[in-house]
């Protein structure tokens, strides 16, 4: 009997000889291994572990089993914040990435699962606090293997660096928890690593380390623009400050005219507008001219609380329709007005509701140009949303196709020339006109247009250029198609080699 309950004790110390231990570690406790304070234990049910923290939890950390060996147990982020109450699937492997969290949370309880070791998932109980975040860089600036830190101070949104001597060396920039001056986040480059001094370089999270050569520099960390900025000694005594410009929304809401744009309200670089009864159709944000503009990244219209891209000259223009209360926030980012800049400036627009457009029946299209002096009577789609315009003396002038959906007017183009007898999908939202390929002064055309499809084609007219003339002599007839002798005092058809144009005489 006693050789029996022997076999049981051993069997029992091998068990836990062999369970694993799982640990939280992170920036919260200076990434300390197999921290007492941060060790799980047992749950009540199977596969579950559960460790109260007595303390703060800030974003940045992870869960193994004390070292960094084995990557079995080496849980991190899926790539997207944990929140507060629900569960979190974790990565597993070295190469997964630290957890991160939209604020701390003080003294949380964690619930760990590894019933799929492959897929663990975590729970994270407590209350959510606000975190604010300081900035310092971080390398071998005396390009020794020794790291070390280089302090930044806060300057108008940016974060700043004194100017400092460093060795050939490389750096990244750490994101700490200003409460508990641990690191929540290695911040470092989302592109090339070699620094380009004087030339802002994107920043990422867990990006590749930046290489600097020797000097003496200044460094400039912009954290809303996700940017690093290293400058010589000199160059940038003080962080480059957005010149806070009066701007204004005009658009198809008021016939684009200046004179009745509506102004922003503005603190520092963020503009703020509030429309109360919506915003449909097309528009850009200016400074009272358009040599200053900013208008879409693409021909897509906006969507309600989504953050967009705005770019500085953009021949696109912003296309909403959005209904009730509207509130437009307009971030001016620095570097991003300036002609052909490669950083866009941000917008976000909510509403309260989106505007719904009339039948397609109830639409109206016009095909204007230069050769109507932009203007023309709507005609209605038919059912299947088609359009046709005959006997238009387009020639060779520039041209639309301009859409009312009973919100606003919508124009289409191709921003290029048209081929004829070519159905060709054309782009809405686009400021620039298309003309048709190899057109003559005055030539007529027949134009399609489909409002479900966007397919415009393009053809010869097949009304007063049809009419056949031999010898290639000018013929010239009346609007009712019979042919004149002595065309004089009115307007006429003139036919020659296969082209027909209205002449006066």
């Amino acid at each position: 009997m006693k050789k029996f309950y022997c076999a049981l004790a051993a069997a029992a110390m091998a068990l836990t000889a062999n369970a694993t231990d799982y640990y939280l570690i992170g920036g919260f406790n200076g990434w300390a291994e197999k921290d007492a304070s941060c060790k799980f234990e047992a749950g009540s049910n199977a596969d579950e572990y559960v460790l109260t923290y007595a303390g703060t939890l800030t974003s940045g950390f992870k869960i193994n089993d004390g070292t960094w060996t084995n990557d079995a147990v080496n849980f991190g982020s899926n790539g997207k914040n944990i929140e507060v109450g629900e569960v979190y699937t974790m990565n597993v492997g070295g190469s997964t990435g630290n957890i991160s969290m939209a604020g701390n949370i003080e003294n949380p309880t964690l619930v760990l699962n590894v019933s799929d070791p492959t897929a663990p998932t975590l729970l994270i109980k407590g209350e959510e606090v606000e975190a604010t975040y300081i900035y310092g860089l971080w390398g071998n600036f005396d390009g020794s293997a020794n790291w070390s830190a280089i302090d930044m101070t806060e300057k108008d949104g940016k974060w700043v660096s004194a100017a400092t001597e460093v060795a050939d060396c490389s750096f990244g920039i750490r994101q700490l928890d200003a409460a508990s001056d641990s690191q929540v986040n290695w911040l470092s480059s989302a592109g090339e690593a070699d620094v380009t001094v004087g030339t802002a370089m994107p920043v990422k999270v867990e990006g590749e380390n930046f290489n600097l050569a020797a000097g003496t520099y200044v460094f400039t960390f912009d954290v809303d623009a996700m940017t690093l900025l290293v400058s010589e000694e000199g160059d940038v005594p003080t962080p480059p400050v957005v010149e806070a410009k009066d701007l204004y929304l005009v658009g198809g809401f008021n016939g684009w005219d200046l004179n009745s744009s509506i102004k922003f309200e503005k603190e520092n670089n963020v503009y703020t507008l509030v429309l109360e009864d919506g915003l449909t159709g097309e528009w850009k944000i200016i400074d009272g001219s358009w040599a200053y503009n900013f208008g879409a990244g693409n021909a897509d219209a906006l969507e309600n609380g989504v953050e967009a891209d705005a770019w500085f000259g953009s021949s696109l223009n912003f296309n909403s329709s959005f209904s009730g209360k509207t509130t437009i926030v307009f971030t001016l980012v620095e570097g991003s007005d300036v002609k052909e800049s490669s950083i866009p400036s941000k917008i976000v627009v909510t509403a309260e509701g989106v505007a719904e457009p009339a039948p397609i029946e109830d639409w109206y299209v016009s095909v204007v140009g230069g050769f109507n002096t932009w203007t023309a009577d709507g005609v209605h789609p038919n059912t299947e949303g088609l359009v046709e315009f005959t006997d238009l003396q387009i020639g060779n002038s520039e041209f639309k196709v301009k859409v009312w959906d009973g919100l606003a007017d919508n124009w289409y183009s191709t921003g290029e020339a048209v081929a004829l007898n070519t159905p060709t999908t054309i782009a809405g939202n686009n400021d620039i006109n298309m003309t048709i390929e190899g057109a003559e002064e005055g030539q007529y055309f027949d134009v399609t247009f489909n409002v479900l499809t966007n397919t415009l084609t393009v053809n010869t007219a097949a009304g007063v250029s049809a009419i056949a003339v031999e010898n290639g002599e000018a013929v010239y007839f009346n609007l009712q198609g019979m042919q004149v002798e002595n065309p004089v005092n009115g307007i006429f058809v003139k036919v020659c080699n296969g082209k027909a144009v209205k002449v006066v005489k």
